[in-house]
C-alpha cells in the first residue's frame, strides 16, 4: 500500500497519535492563561483560515511564509507539526506531492470552520448586541452564521484581551428605562422589507386619540429606534410632509407592489440629526439663558448644550452660575429643564420661562 508524502513527513516529525485518543488542537478555556498558549491558538486559527478548500492546496512552506507576514515567529517544522495536529480535529487532507499540499476536503469549509479575526468577531458581537433591532429580519437571518461564528471565535480566544472587551462595556440609556412595546406578528417584517425595497405599505394604525385603527397607504422614508420603540418615518397617501409612525401602534402591515414616493430634497439623516424631528422642535433656534446650581454648572462644563456655550460664575453664596447657549427649541428641551427641578432657573426666553 502506497504511503502519502504527508504521512511520511508525519512519521519523520512526530509519532502517530493513538487512534482512540487524538491529540487535541487547543486547550479548554479554563486552561488558557499564558501568552504562549494564546499565541499558539491564534497561529493555528490563522493557518486554518489560510488553507484553501479542495481543489486548491498550500504547502507547509507557503503557510510558514504567510504566518511570518502576520508576525508569527515559528519554523517550518512547527508548521508541519501543527498541520498534522489540526488534521485530527478538522477535515483536512494532504496530497502525495513533494512537498505535500494541504487543503480542506470540501470547498468552502475554510470559510465556515469557526475561526474569525478578533476584530471582526468583536464587531459582529457588538452589532448583534446593540444594533440588531435596526436590521431587516431577512438580513439578520443571512447574518446568523456570522453571529454564531463570532461567538464561537470569542469563546475560543477568551484569553485574549480583545475577546473580553464586550464584557467590559455597556450602553446605558438616558432617562427611565422602559420595556419595549410588543409588535403584532408580521408588522416588523413588512415594514422593514418595504423600506428596504422602496415599496409602499398598507397599515392599520391606531392613533393615540382614536379607539379604532384606520388604514393608511404609507411611503417609507426611514426607521428610528428610540427608548426601545421603533418608529417609521413616512409620508401618507398623497401628502409630502413626513410623519412618525410607531410600529407598536400598527395592528397590521402589508407591503405593496407600488413604488414608494420620496419627497424632493428629503434627507433622512438631516431630518433626524439637524432638524431634530424626534425631539419635537418648533422649527427655530433660541438664545437660552439659565441660572444653574453648582452641580449643574459642573455637569454642563463637561457635557455642553452647544459649542458656543458660556458659563459665568455669579459668585453668590449658593455657588450658582449663569449659562448661555444657542439651542433648538424643542419639547425635549422643556422636558429636560423640568426634570432638573430646583437646580435650574430659566431666565430667557421669557416664553420658555413661563412654560417651565
Amino acid at each position: 500500500m502506497k504511503v502519502s508524502s504527508c504521512n511520511q513527513d508525519a512519521d519523520r516529525l512526530l509519532p502517530a497519535p493513538p487512534p482512540t485518543a487524538p491529540e487535541p488542537v487547543t486547550l479548554p478555556p479554563s486552561s488558557y492563561g499564558t501568552g504562549s498558549m494564546s499565541d499558539t491558538i491564534l497561529r493555528q486559527l490563522a493557518m486554518l483560515m489560510a488553507i484553501p478548500g479542495k481543489p486548491g492546496k498550500v504547502t507547509a512552506r507557503q503557510l510558514h511564509a504567510n504566518l511570518s507576514t502576520q508576525g508569527y515567529e515559528v519554523n517550518v517544522r512547527s508548521v508541519e507539526r501543527d498541520l498534522h495536529k489540526l488534521s485530527t480535529q478538522f477535515p483536512l487532507m494532504c496530497d502525495e506531492a513533494h512537498p505535500a499540499g494541504w487543503s480542506w476536503k470540501e470547498a468552502g469549509l475554510h470559510h465556515n470552520f469557526g475561526g474569525m479575526s478578533l476584530s471582526a468577531a468583536l464587531t459582529y458581537q457588538l452589532l448583534e448586541k446593540y444594533l440588531k433591532p435596526l436590521f431587516p429580519p431577512a438580513m439578520l437571518e443571512d447574518m446568523e452564521p456570522q453571529f454564531a461564528q463570532a461567538r464561537q471565535s470569542l469563546v475560543l480566544l477568551g484569553a485574549d484581551p480583545v475577546a473580553r472587551w464586550s464584557k467590559r462595556i455597556a450602553n446605558i440609556p438616558s432617562g427611565q428605562p422602559l420595556i419595549p412595546p410588543k409588535l403584532k406578528d408580521g408588522v416588523r417584517d413588512a415594514v422593514y422589507e418595504a423600506l428596504l425595497r422602496d415599496r409602499q405599505i398598507k397599515v392599520d394604525y391606531l392613533s393615540v386619540d382614536r379607539e379604532q385603527p384606520k388604514s393608511y397607504h404609507l411611503h417609507p422614508l426611514g426607521l428610528a429606534h428610540r427608548a426601545g420603540a421603533i418608529y417609521l418615518v413616512a409620508t401618507a397617501e398623497n401628502y409630502t410632509d413626513p410623519r412618525q409612525w410607531a410600529l407598536h401602534r400598527m395592528k397590521a402591515a402589508k407591503m405593496l407592489d407600488a413604488t414608494a414616493s420620496i419627497p424632493k430634497g428629503f434627507d433622512f439623516q438631516r431630518y433626524v440629526e439637524t432638524e431634530k424631528a424626534f425631539e419635537f422642535p418648533t422649527g427655530k433656534k433660541i438664545r437660552l439663558q439659565l441660572i444653574v446650581s453648582e452641580w449643574l454648572a459642573r455637569h454642563l462644563s463637561e457635557s455642553l448644550l452647544s459649542t458656543e456655550q458660556k458659563i459665568v460664575p455669579l459668585n453668590d453664596k449658593e455657588g450658582r452660575s449663569r449659562v448661555t447657549a444657542t439651542v433648538m427649541e424643542t419639547q425635549q428641551l422643556e422636558w429636560w429643564l423640568r426634570g432638573l427641578g430646583a437646580h435650574v432657573e430659566v431666565v430667557r426666553p421669557i416664553r420658555l420661562r413661563r412654560a417651565i
